[in-house]
């Protein structure tokens, strides 16, 4: 339902009230990875408001925005294609546990990121880095509403 009214609100060029939708959508199933396209999409500039139209502070926003819902997704597909290595640089990046990223684009306890971190390490054999990790999965999940099972929906045999 978030997710189709998003998704008209997108097409009828009212960007903002798209991404509240999307983001109700997420709430509703964090692990709907056509929601965090939908923001990305949404977030960025378009017909009624071209990239000229937007200050600094509104187009940092905009490209933080449409960054943070693109990488989960990003790093779930890459484990989900077997490339684990690249899948967990993605996950440890948006965790903060590297200096790739700014700190104002680090998720340091992102359930979905915290998951998809330790499937990474359990599957290269990196199991003390696992156990760590797992312990902040264990905090971050007792925070939801709704167990989170999988680090992404895209993930096979999630649903």
């Amino acid at each position: 339902m978030w997710f189709d009214r998003g998704l008209m609100w997108c097409f009828g060029y009212n960007h903002d009230e798209s991404v509240v939708c999307f983001q109700k959508a997420v709430e509703a199933d964090p692990n709907c990875a056509i929601a965090y396209w939908g923001i990305a999409y949404s977030s960025g500039c378009n017909y009624n408001k071209p990239w000229e139209a937007f200050d600094e502070a509104d187009a940092m926003r905009s490209v933080a925005r449409a960054y943070e819902a693109t990488q989960n997704a990003l790093a779930a597909l890459l484990l989900e294609q077997g490339h684990v290595e690249e899948s967990a640089a993605v996950y440890k990046a948006d965790l903060g546990l590297d200096s790739t990223l700014s700190r104002a684009c680090q998720h340091p306890d992102n359930v979905w990121n915290l998951h998809g971190y330790h499937d990474c390490l359990t599957r290269l054999g990196r199991t003390e880095e696992a156990g760590i990790i797992k312990q902040r999965l264990d905090l971050a999940n007792a925070r939801t509403d709704i167990p989170v099972k999988s680090s992404c929906f895209c993930k096979m045999g999630s649903f």
